[in-house]
């Protein structure tokens, strides 16, 4: 009994420690992330300003830092599922994780050729800087990123896939500033603006998976823009029910705080939800 209680303590320690460790570094490790270039020669110039750029936080699709002089962010993207997969997969060969595994892959893939998409036909909408996505590109200088716990690192920027974007304010922020400063007529175009924004990416006939006006847009300098791009594609069609979600989420928000917004949002919104 003595002994199983110690065996039980042990156990706990090492997932006290484990947690601990998580929680101090949000999951990140240069081992988590993704070395998959896509095999399609480019030879688009990298630009990356040499800086530090410290941790910020994660999303789904990859470690986000910031630069030191706080206009960029630079986005690695993340290979921890792929990993753990692929180990489960090695210690018990099945089909359905092999399945699992290859479709995992394909998204990465498909992430990557997004950006790319981006980067090509929407630059100044993405506000994407740089991008590094494919082999053969002219040699790229080290990048400098410190972690969460304040730890430089010194990687090949050669060896990685990562994009490089101009630092936006999310829709929230933005909107909540402009109504704080009591710029009414401000915060009522700038909703405007962001609709114009999507309407122009569904008459380039590129659809969005994730239009998620929350999380995934923002504004820069005054102008919309959507910072994250992982999702977009020219095969399949757009859906009216995912840009109709979302448009519910942030007007749920609108409604609450900034309700004298409330119908000038839904104006702007509506034409577009018809047309697809």
């Amino acid at each position: 009994m003595r002994k199983n209680l110690k065996l039980l303590g042990f156990a706990l320690a090492i997932f006290a420690v484990a947690h601990f460790a998580q929680r101090q570094t949000d999951g990140f490790t240069l081992q988590k992330i993704s070395r998959s270039l896509l095999q399609e020669e480019t030879t688009t110039q990298v630009d990356v300003p040499n800086m530090r750029y410290h941790y910020l936080t994660k999303g789904g699709q990859s470690y986000v830092f910031l630069s030191e002089d706080g206009e960029y962010v630079l986005k690695l993207f993340r290979d921890s599922k792929r990993q753990n997969l692929s180990l489960l997969h090695r210690l018990l060969p099945l089909k359905i994780f092999e399945t699992k595994l290859k479709k995992l892959e394909e998204e990465q893939r498909e992430t990557l050729k997004s950006y790319q998409l981006a980067f090509e036909r929407l630059k100044r909408e993405t506000a994407l800087h740089s991008i590094h996505l494919n082999t053969g590109l002219p040699t790229i200088q080290a990048l400098r990123i410190v972690d969460k716990l304040g730890i430089e690192h010194t990687i090949d920027g050669n060896l990685y896939p990562f994009i490089l974007q101009k630092k936006a304010k999310s829709v929230k922020e933005h909107i909540e500033e402009l109504m704080q400063k009591g710029h009414h007529d401000h915060a009522r175009v700038a909703l405007e603006k962001l609709a114009a924004l999507i309407k122009g990416r569904i008459a380039a006939k590129i659809h969005d998976g994730d239009p998620n006006l929350s999380k995934n847009f923002g504004f820069l300098g005054g102008r919309p823009v959507q910072i994250d791009a992982g999702r977009f594609s020219m095969s399949r069609p757009a859906k009216r029910q995912r840009l109709k979600s979302s448009k519910e989420d942030l007007q749920n928000w609108i409604n609450e705080h900034h309700p004298q917004l409330s119908e000038a949002f839904d104006e702007a919104f509506q034409p577009l939800l018809k047309a697809l």
